[in-house]
């Protein structure tokens, strides 16, 4: 088994271990991802500065400080879904250069939501300083 193939059957017992987690109660998991994708927090915020309604920006700022909150909430679950899908993996007899590009692409999943958790706080930062920094 080549390293790409073995870091596809470690993505896939990645999505195995999230499925899995969902079905055994990681609510949290799901309410996260449910009001991440709900909100529509941006749009209230940029309406708010352009209409310059203020009461509007600062909505959209809450929502969206609550989504952030939830991205790093969901750290701990993301990355137990990792170890979870390593656990998948083990019992594969994968070894030697198979179990570290399993072993690298999980780990890899889970700093990307490391990556994406910092990224929505510092959109959340520019937002704030878009309605709060930028009034003159």
């Amino acid at each position: 088994m080549s390293r790409s193939r073995a870091a596809a059957t470690g993505s896939a017992a990645l999505g195995c271990a999230i499925a899995g987690g969902a079905a055994t109660g990681y609510a949290v998991q799901i309410l996260a991802y449910t009001i991440c994708a709900a909100i529509g927090a941006p749009w209230l915020i940029i309406a708010g500065v352009i209409f310059k309604v203020m009461g509007l920006a600062v909505a959209g700022l809450v929502f969206f400080a609550a989504a952030v909150v939830f991205t790093f909430v969901t750290l701990p679950v993301e990355f137990g879904a990792s170890r979870r899908a390593l656990a998948y993996v083990e019992p594969l007899g994968l070894n030697g250069e198979r179990a570290d590009g399993a072993r690298s692409v999980l780990r890899a999943a889970g700093w990307t939501y490391v990556a994406a958790a910092l990224t929505a706080l510092l959109t959340f930062l520019y937002y704030l300083w878009l309605v709060f920094g930028s009034r003159r």
